[in-house]
């Protein structure tokens, strides 16, 4: 049996099933509705712009090799941030 017919057919799943459809109707015939309503598509469109504009300006996360305590942390940690987006966008990974 695959997970398919599991999912469908193993009655050990409609309880969980049920569950999860109720949650979705609930959502989609409640609450997506009255945010619908009072949000103009601009707002999510001002929203996007702030957050990439976020993303971009972020910090990077640690280098995994990074030293964690001082001294050395202090000079290391900004060049191994600078090291990890030019390789990043060398090898044409997304920007986070």
């Amino acid at each position: 049996m695959d997970a398919i017919e599991l999912l469908t057919h193993d009655h050990r799943m409609a309880e969980p099933r049920r569950d999860v459809g109720e949650h979705v109707r609930e959502e989609e015939e409640g609450l997506l509705p009255r945010l619908r309503d009072p949000v103009s598509q601009r707002d999510p469109d001002d929203l996007g712009r702030v957050l990439g504009k976020a993303e971009r300006t972020a910090p990077a996360p640690p280098h995994p090799s990074a030293p964690d305590k001082p001294p050395a942390l202090t000079p290391a940690g900004p060049v191994a941030a600078a090291y990890d987006r030019i390789r990043d966008r060398l090898q044409g990974r997304p920007r986070t």
